[in-house]
């Protein structure tokens, strides 16, 4: 497919109609060449290429054109030496855009593999490409044709130049667009391949507007005019009319099927005897199914045509079948290609989804939808995430293969060696190939490989639309096309015919989907793609099936069991799949009818939380063949939440991980962070390295495709990590975390870290010390308490005015009438649903705790909602609530020793190493993690230095608080200011201009006796605490440097800047 959208091309080079004469003459002797044979060696003639045409025509210079030059010849790269490299060159500095491999005219298959080099040219230049760093294209010619590829876009589609053709002024026009000098190394070209990516999403959001819209109303109408039929088999035959109407319409346009069908059958329905569209409709599917001889239409067959008897009893009013004719208004030809029909496809299902949710209580459905998501766009996989899996996978398992196969000690091939073919012409042994010893080893060799290719068996467990699968017949029939073209020649050029296409949908590629419109789709975006003219369509329902990849037993009819021993019996019973990838469910809600008999079935991977992609990685291991590999793109929390670490360590036990990438936000209007996992199903100790790489903050994800975002790691990196961790990033402070075997839950007593007390609603359980007052409430049940990072510094809390009601479920109305009294004013605010169903009384907390908990002398309470460890010793006795965490040291262990350590940015890193959440919005510090960071059993005496300098911390910060709070008790006398705010906290680094600039901002102006009155008093306190908090930053330095002393590191070894 090409890169670039023929409009967007096409609307450049609108009225460019004239050649000039010198390039006319350069490229018109060009091609008398080719046709004289003159170019069919490949290095006699490239300094001709790079003269005649690399130079004089797209105006490249070379390095005797001046001190900056932008073509460079047998440019070293990696290893090897690019035939010309695109760029900007001078004596100090390269930097290569383009790597540019040439071949001879006689090179007709630029992916055909070169004699004994194991690689086609196309595959030489891509590895030049992945070793130049920030290379954007690459580029492949023979002489006869150039192929432009981009980066990042994968090896699929490119823009092809016929030189021959290039005095087309419309063909010359585009080669000097995209190509030229200026435009592909000034931008311009890579501006309009972003475009044509604008232009793709415009064209695909165009389409689906209407095609969502003839959806609905057809659904609304046949749910009216069929109302003895069930509303979600409605559902299925709208679609499956819909997927046979998208079929006509783009074969019309293809050739397939005679111009304009659609608008034929909508027109004629009969002059003197008129009869309803949809007769002719299904006339027409009839036919399809069938063949007419009569109508020009060949029998397609292949199910989507079949006999349905419920479709066919549908009354279908003659508006649907007139907006047929504006699905088939659109250009399938050149607009909406295959690829934007995928994305049309994965829309839909989802889509459907939300349709079916709305008929269950009404007959009418609305185009606005119920998920914005939805409504604004399309949503779908992006193209490079599905590129990337399927080369990663199917690509390393063929060259697995291959290597078994002995490809890489072939012998190489001469002329002389091709010169041994021989094709008998005559006698018993007529059309039987002779050849030497290595061409034989070579046929062998290509044999073995088709057997392999021909055997694959490739599956997605949730296939959706078919987007990994159509991306994984694409490449096996590529693929399929080399192998048939090395045994051509190694057969003396008897033609090998062997059809990949039909093969490979029949034969190697499987998927699975609990939705059957999902089912029925994929099935069409498979028959689109190798649609042939007056074939049939290939029978897909031994492949493609409809069931719950999860449920093995039947629990109720119609719940879509799925026993892969019986869906798949060959693929099973010997051994399994050899592929399984894709882009599981996230977060689906599973009926509880269903969740036990998953749960049960997969308990070796639940630690506590689950999510659905979690199950369906655990079952596309299941039903993989010892040596085969699983790709998949799914939540990042795979790589790091704890309670993905039984499934992590599965992984590990069971294969060797080969790719891990950290992604970020990939899918549109999604917020969920991904991944993408490959590994391999071994029973050997695993070897080689592991390919890593964190692209999660950049915001071109196209950057997966190039080998300088990679970090090549052994295997067994992960084994010690806490929680078995799949780091992607900081992996030297991975290995610094590994050295050290004792954690914070080591020095802390059996109580571990807890959360604080939960309220229900926090209106109605924390008050000041005002209402405890005016409303007589019962003192043993008020408790001091601080609510979040508000009320907890480093190394401080300030003397709370708040109060807690702490109620544990055993306390009875009668032991607190006046709490009571007061919280019964709130209880229509309170939602919890443990309220509303009897378990705990309205008055009292949701989750109480342990009183013992926060009754401990010296315990240490600390900030959840923070990026960075903020903790401080209370000596007060405090009941915090659940923005907060609690935690005691055990004997022998000083909390303020332990404090010390926490709020060191030591500590942090460490946290973050382990929860893989860094400047997340919103982040929080889970105790779960935090009980995991390494912490040093060290002896009392060793504390000692710790506990000195944290006491004078608590003191001095809470002497420095003390100043804030009688200064921001004056403002709020004198001006009546409620809040400091941010700008106004640390007042004691500001000038008195600036203080009284920030209080003009809160609507206050101070006179000029007052100005005068508050200089003196503001300079005077100022001094006082700017000392003390130069000598608080000065002792917190000082725990600083001990913390790292401790622990034998210093702020280089972590490089983290951001906790700094």
């Amino acid at each position: 497919m090409s890169l670039f959208h023929p409009r967007v091309i096409n609307k450049r080079i609108e009225g460019k109609n004239v050649i000039p004469d010198e390039h006319n003459r350069i490229l018109s002797a060009w091609i008398q060449s080719l046709k004289d044979g003159v170019f069919d060696r490949e290095t006699s003639n490239d300094s001709e290429f790079i003269q005649r045409i690399m130079v004089e025509v797209l105006g490249y210079t070379g390095s005797s054109q001046g001190s900056h030059w932008t073509l460079q010849k047998n440019q070293p790269i990696a290893s090897g030496n690019v035939d010309i490299a695109l760029g900007s060159f001078s004596n100090e500095k390269e930097s290569i855009l383009a790597p540019f491999e040439l071949k001879g005219a006689k090179t007709q298959d630029l992916d055909a593999i070169m004699p004994g080099r194991n690689k086609s040219p196309v595959q030489q230049a891509w590895e030049y490409a992945m070793d130049a760093k920030g290379a954007q294209w690459v580029l492949v010619s023979n002489y006869r044709v150039i192929r432009l590829y981009a980066v990042g876009y994968g090896r699929k589609d490119y823009e092809l130049f016929n030189i021959e053709e290039l005095l087309d002024p419309g063909q010359y026009a585009r080669f000097i667009l995209l190509l030229s000098a200026q435009n592909l190394l000034g931008g311009l070209s890579l501006e309009l391949l972003k475009e044509s990516e604008s232009k793709e999403k415009e064209i695909t959001k165009d389409f689906y507007k209407d095609y969502k819209d003839i959806r609905l109303r057809m659904i609304n109408m046949l749910i009216k005019d069929n109302s003895e039929i069930d509303k979600d088999r409605i559902v299925e035959c709208s679609q499956k009319i819909l997927d046979r109407i998208l079929f006509v319409a783009f074969s019309e346009d293809r050739g397939l099927l005679p111009k304009k069908t659609i608008k034929s059958c909508y027109d004629d329905r009969g002059k003197w005897n008129p009869q309803p569209a949809w007769s002719n409709f299904k006339a027409l599917f009839n036919a399809i199914d069938r063949g007419n001889s009569d109508l020009k239409i060949p029998g397609y067959n292949g199910g989507l045509f079949a006999p349905d008897d419920v479709l066919d009893s549908l009354v279908v009013c003659d508006e649907i079948c007139n907006g047929f004719k504006k699905i088939s208004s659109h250009d399938f030809d050149s607009d909406v290609s295959v690829n934007i029909l995928g994305h049309i496809f994965e829309q839909s299902i989802s889509d459907i989804e939300d349709i079916k949710s709305s008929i269950e209580g009404s007959t009418v459905l609305y185009a606005n939808g119920r998920d914005k998501r939805k409504t604004d766009g399309v949503f779908y996989t992006p193209s490079y995430v599905t590129h990337y899996i399927v080369e990663n996978v199917l690509g390393d398992w063929l060259e697995d293969r291959k290597k078994e196969i002995g490809f890489d000690d072939l012998p190489e091939l001469s002329e002389k060696d091709y010169q041994s073919v021989r094709v008998i012409s005559r006698g018993k042994r007529k059309n039987v190939v002779v050849s030497n010893a290595k061409i034989k080893n070579h046929v062998k060799a290509w044999e073995s490989y088709k057997e392999i290719l021909c055997n694959i068996k490739i599956l997605d467990p949730a296939c959706g639309s078919g987007a990994f699968l159509n991306e994984v017949f694409d490449y096996l029939n590529k693929e399929g096309g080399v192998i048939n073209n090395e045994l051509t020649i190694l057969y003396g050029n008897q033609a090998q015919l062997f059809r990949w296409d039909t093969h490979i949908l029949s034969s190697n590629i499987y998927g699975v989907d609990i939705n059957p419109e999902s089912v029925e789709i994929t099935k069409l975006s498979l028959w689109l793609k190798t649609a042939n003219r007056g074939e049939k369509l290939t029978y897909l329902d031994d492949n493609i099936k409809c069931g719950n990849s999860l449920v093995n037993e039947s629990l109720e009819n119609n719940d879509r069991a799925f026993d892969w021993g019986k869906n798949f019996p060959g693929v099973i019973s010997n051994g399994g799949f050899d592929i399984v990838l894709g882009n599981p469910p996230w977060g689906a809600e599973i009926p509880q009818k269903h969740l036990e008999q998953i749960k049960n079935n997969h308990q070796e991977i639940i630690v506590r939380m689950i999510d659905s992609y979690m199950f369906f990685l655990s079952q596309g291991l299941r039903v993989t063949k010892t040596g085969g590999y699983n790709g998949w793109v799914v939540p990042d929390s795979l790589l790091y939440q704890s309670g993905n670490q039984k499934l992590r360590e599965l992984v590990v036990q069971q294969c060797q991980l080969k790719v891990l990438v950290n992604m970020g936000d990939v899918f549109e209007d999604v917020s969920r962070p991904c991944c993408i996992a490959v590994y391999k199903k071994s029973d050997a100790v695993p070897e080689g390295n592991i390919c890593v790489a964190d692209i999660s903050s950049d915001t071109d994800k196209r950057k997966l495709f190039g080998s300088d975002v990679f970090v090549e790691c052994p295997s067994n990196i992960y084994a010690d990590l806490p929680d078995h961790i799949w780091a992607t990033k900081n992996l030297n402070g991975y290995k610094i975390l590994s050295k050290y075997k004792t954690c914070l839950k080591d020095c802390l007593d059996l109580d571990g870290i807890q959360r604080g007390v939960s309220p229900d609603l926090k209106e109605a359980f924390v008050v000041d010390e005002t209402v405890c007052s005016s409303h007589f409430f019962e003192s043993e049940y008020v408790k001091p308490t601080v609510t979040g990072g508000v009320d907890v510094k480093r190394y401080c809390i300030p003397t709370p005015g708040k109060r807690v009601l702490y109620i544990g479920r055993d306390v009875t109305e009668e032991m607190i009438p006046n709490i009571v009294n007061f919280v019964r004013k709130f209880k229509d605010k309170i939602t919890c649903k443990e309220v509303s169903q009897g378990k705990h009384h309205f008055f009292a907390l949701h989750r109480a705790r342990k009183e013992s908990i926060f009754s401990k002398d010296n315990k240490i309470i600390g900030v959840i909602t923070s990026d960075r460890i903020i903790t401080s010793v209370d000596t007060i006795g405090l009941y915090p609530t659940d923005g907060l965490y609690v935690m005691s040291a055990k004997d022998g262990i000083s909390p303020h020793y332990i404090t010390a350590v926490l709020n060191s940015s030591l500590a942090t890193f460490f946290y973050r190493l382990l929860s893989g959440e860094v400047g997340r919005t919103l982040s929080q510090i889970k105790p779960t993690v935090l009980a995991k960071i390494p912490f040093l059993l060290i002896s009392e005496k060793e504390q000692e230095k710790f506990i000195e300098r944290v006491e004078f911390l608590h003191a001095k910060n809470f002497e420095l608080y003390r100043m804030t709070a009688k200064i921001y008790g004056l403002l709020r006398a004198d001006f009546g200011i409620d809040k400091l705010g941010r700008s106004l906290e640390k007042w004691y680094l500001m000038e008195f201009d600036s203080f009284v600039q920030e209080l003009g901002n809160k609507g206050v102006n101070l006179t000029l006796n007052k100005r005068s009155e508050w200089f003196d008093y503001f300079e005077e306190r100022k001094m006082a605490a700017y000392s003390l908090a130069r000598d608080v930053d000065s002792v917190d330095n000082e725990v600083e440097q001990l913390v790292h002393n401790l622990y034998g590191l210093s702020i280089d070894d972590i490089g983290d800047s951001s906790i700094s």
